[in-house]
């Protein structure tokens, strides 16, 4: 049988729709409700659920706030995001004076919009905080500075010594409450294709719905579609959102 060749790519979820329309790729990945114009422009479609995540808030452990709260209001994170709360002690008059650092995606990820739809509303993200192209970027910074405040998968901090999870309107982001609906901030991961498509394609998503649950979803700490298991996520893992498009190769023989 010919052996298939498949090429990831990167570039948020936004990037992961625009390629399906396009016809760039034949599969792509995003963690967020697609929109009615994204909808209308790609035509026959299919979405299929592979997990569900959330987005979490964080501080590295060392951070003034995780040593003395651990819970913020929406409204609270809204002002910390738009720049109106600059710093801890105007979040709590026993917290240092220090300037809060502000980490955020870019305006393409799916975490961004959830942020910006369900958070932000009419405010907008400070332009002095600090966007990372992906969470693994993200991560790495906010495990090691002691002043900032961020969101990111809630898979990605499941088991991380390093990260303070922040209570969203007193909710952490637990498997129990992003799986009841509880835990406002919970986003779909999908698996998106155009339709008509290859069988082959069928036979690659049927794959990762099997036998790739684990590479996909269960080494990432997220929620399974099909299961609702998840486990601890390894160091080495790759944050899912860097795959964001999915290109087959059906010539190519290796």
């Amino acid at each position: 049988a010919k052996k298939i060749v498949i090429y990831l790519t990167g570039g948020g979820s936004g990037f992961g729709v625009q390629s399906i329309i396009q016809g760039v790729n034949h599969v792509g990945l995003v963690s967020r409700d697609l929109k009615d114009k994204e909808k209308e422009l790609l035509g026959a479609h299919r979405t299929i659920l592979v997990g569900k995540d959330a987005v979490a808030f964080v501080t590295s452990k060392a951070n003034p706030l995780a040593q003395k709260r651990v819970a913020l209001t929406k409204a609270q994170l809204a002002a910390i995001l738009a720049g109106e709360i600059k710093t801890y002690r105007d979040i709590d008059r026993a917290l240092p004076a220090g300037n809060i650092a502000v980490f955020v995606r870019d305006s393409g990820a799916g975490s961004a919009e959830v942020v910006q739809n369900l958070v932000m509303g009419d405010k907008q993200v400070s332009k002095n905080a600090l966007q990372f192209p992906s969470q693994g970027a993200l991560l790495k910074k906010i495990e090691s500075n002691n002043s900032a405040i961020a969101y990111i998968s809630a898979g990605l901090v499941a088991g991380n010594s390093k990260l303070q999870p922040l209570a969203y309107e007193g909710m952490q982001a637990t498997n129990a409450l992003i799986i009841s609906g509880e835990y406002k901030l919970s986003r779909p991961l999908l698996l998106l294709v155009k339709e008509p498509h290859s069988g082959m394609i069928d036979h690659f998503v049927n794959y990762l719905l099997n036998d790739g649950q684990k590479l996909l979803v269960e080494n990432e700490a997220l929620i399974s579609g099909r299961t609702g298991f998840v486990s601890p996520i390894p160091e080495y893992a790759p944050p899912i959102d860097k795959l964001n498009v999915i290109k087959i190769d059906w010539e190519k023989v290796t």
